[in-house]
């Protein structure tokens, strides 16, 4: 009896040690997709700043176009 408890004892540490161990695991990959994900948002944000200024351009554009063909 003793040994099937100390055999179920071990089974189970060793399920816990798994568990553990996978546990690590899957924050490590929660980290780096986490750090993706801010490089993404970094990203993102530098081309919204970039389209800002191009539709900034483009309406400046058209109304001076729309302008200097008033003049014609």
């Amino acid at each position: 009896m003793l040994k099937d408890q100390n055999k179920q004892f071990d089974e189970l540490a060793g399920i816990a040690h798994n568990m553990k161990e996978d546990g690590k695991m899957i924050g490590e990959e929660i980290d780096y997709q986490n750090n993706m994900m801010d490089n993404l948002n970094k990203g993102m944000d530098k081309t919204n700043m970039k389209m800002m200024r191009v539709d900034n351009k483009l309406k400046r554009l058209i109304a001076e176009s729309n302008q200097w063909w008033l003049w014609m």
